[in-house]
């Protein structure tokens, strides 16, 4: 209200938000905050859910309106001449094989409904295949299925390696944010509160630590760990690099002289 840029700590309640308590805050905002799809200047970004809401109601659609299409084939409508029925009550029911008696041959003509089955089931495989592009969640990341056993295994590593990037990416702005931020305020309360030594392991020796020494605003990098792939991907490392070796020593023994 002053028009001073200060940092205030606010305790509302109720459904109108009733202000109990303000105050001004000193020191750092003990809060840390994640988010899958960061937003430029907003706190909240987007969720999986935001990600696919529409998909869900999308896919919903199709698969109702599929069905009413499946079952309006099975129990199809009829146009029907009410003077030339004897008894109307009989069109009104489904029982299989019923008759219905007529007064002139005709008097009862089906109104076809189109197939539309293939086309709503190519829209649904459609709509799954970008909820995977936007999620990185597939059927390749959950497992593989028996009707994968043949597939080559470079292809199959190839298509899960790409389902696997929005995940993967997910995870890396998870740590770089929330995790880090929060590994970050707790290293702050043990060095503020913690005024005791505690006896941890280290190199396989037991030694005092003393917190208190500690200094939560030094110069700390965190570092998210790189994936290096499975141990087929490790194994084929290896070997590569061997292999530049091998070839590094043979020219070595080449050019030193004689």
């Amino acid at each position: 209200r002053d028009g001073i840029a200060e940092l205030r700590r606010i305790v509302v309640a109720g459904a109108s938000n009733e202000i109990l308590q303000q105050e001004e805050w000193e020191g750092e905002v003990p809060y840390a905050s994640l988010t899958p799809v960061p937003v430029p200047h907003r706190m909240w970004g987007f969720s999986i859910v935001d990600l696919i809401s529409d998909i869900q109601v999308i896919k919903t659609t199709i698969l109702r309106q599929y069905l009413d299409n499946l079952y309006l084939q099975n129990n199809q409508r009829e146009e029907v001449v009410a003077d030339n029925i004897v008894d109307p009550t009989a069109l009104l029911s489904s029982v299989p094989g019923q008759k219905i008696r007529v007064k002139m041959q005709g008097s009862i003509t089906p109104i076809m409904v189109p197939d539309l089955g293939q086309g709503a089931l190519a829209g649904l495989a459609y709509i799954d295949q970008i909820r995977e592009n936007r999620t990185g969640v597939s059927d390749k990341t959950q497992g593989i299925g028996a009707n994968k056993l043949h597939d080559t295994a470079s292809g199959e590593q190839m298509l899960m390696d790409a389902a696997r990037g929005k995940i993967e990416l997910i995870a890396r702005v998870f740590a770089e944010t929330g995790v880090k931020r929060a590994m970050q305020l707790i290293l702050g309360l043990v060095c503020q509160y913690q005024q005791e030594k505690r006896i941890v392991r280290l190199r396989n020796k037991w030694v005092p630590i003393d917190p208190t020494m500690f200094y939560d605003d030094a110069d700390v990098t965190v570092s998210v760990a790189l994936g290096i792939g499975d141990r087929a991907q490790q194994l084929q490392n290896a070997m590569l690099i061997f292999s530049i070796q091998q070839q590094a020593k043979a020219w070595g023994a080449l050019a030193s002289p004689a």
